[in-house]
């Protein structure tokens, strides 16, 4: 049985008429008796006797009216008394991600949702690069971090909750010479130079980006950059290309361009085990269930 099936069961029990039900819900008759059968057959007893012309509940439908509407206003003090809780709630959530990222098709609306449930929360978004937020983890300068899973694999003791996962894409210029080339490939790039992030923690970079292109038959000529704002100033200029992914700022800019390569990269959210702060978890669920439902990539 679901909610719906129980509200219909209510209304018709109210009103003692299936037609008069089904105007006050504002649905058909149909749709009404429908849901009541299957609410019917599932309980294993009638509710209402149907004889001569007249709607009446049974016994177990006088008993059922009890249960559910004695259900849905325990469920009432319920939500209101979690409600009243949630808004008690204070403190700050430092939430830390990569620089670079353009996420406002999705965090703003997450914003929102955690803002009405918890008022007195604060969330203060805070951008770095791979190390500096590897960096921030650890000393406990942010209280959680979303970031491509591989950049956090090394931080020990650490709660991870996958987010989503979102396309790889080779990111080059309009200054680039195969720019405006229709039907352009992955391997078409064979011959560029692939500009990569450098730092201790992404020490693997080069390879990882070496096996996103293995299965288009070619060994990208790697050229190592300091940060995000590198990397992009090289591809800008025209000089060379990267792999970057679909949450990429420059991506939208007028002035690159950009393919897909057919692979994603998973995105988590983690913090560290002994941060007991439960609304990190609460932060989590939102940015998953936000992302399954609106993120179209």
């Amino acid at each position: 049985m679901n909610d719906l099936q129980i509200e219909y069961f209510l209304t018709v029990a109210k009103n003692l008429s299936f037609t008069k039900a089904a105007a006050e819900l504002y649905v058909t008759q149909p749709a009404v008796s429908r849901q009541i059968s299957v609410l019917e057959k599932e309980l294993g007893v009638a509710l209402f006797d149907r004889t001569n012309k007249e709607t009446l509940l049974t016994e177990a439908g006088h008993l059922y009216v009890r249960l559910f509407t004695d259900f849905q206003q325990r469920l009432q003090d319920v939500k209101y008394q979690t409600q009243e809780a949630n808004a008690q709630r204070r403190g700050v959530i430092r939430l830390g991600c990569l620089e670079g990222w353009d996420i406002t098709g999705f965090f703003p609306d997450v914003l929102g949702k955690f803002k009405k449930d918890y008022p007195n929360v604060q969330v203060i978004l805070e951008c770095f690069g791979i190390r500096g937020l590897v960096h921030a983890l650890k000393t406990d300068g942010i209280d959680a971090a979303m970031s491509i899973d591989v950049t956090l694999m090394n931080i020990d003791d650490i709660y991870t909750e996958t987010l989503t996962s979102i396309p790889r894409i080779i990111l080059y210029s309009t200054q680039h010479a195969l720019s405006g080339k229709p039907g352009l490939r992955p391997q078409d790039f064979s011959n560029e130079t692939f500009f990569v992030l450098s730092s201790e923690e992404a020490s693997y970079a080069a390879e990882l980006v070496r096996g996103y292109l293995r299965p288009f038959g070619f060994e990208p000529h790697i050229q190592l950059v300091r940060n995000i704002e590198s990397m992009n100033a090289c591809v800008h200029n025209g000089m060379g290309v990267a792999v970057s992914d679909w949450w990429s700022s420059a991506k939208n800019m007028p002035d690159f361009r950009f393919i897909p390569i057919g692979s994603r990269h998973p995105i988590s959210l983690v913090w560290k085990k002994k941060n007991k702060n439960d609304i990190i978890r609460i932060l989590a669920n939102e940015l998953k269930f936000t992302l399954e439902q609106q993120l179209d990539v």
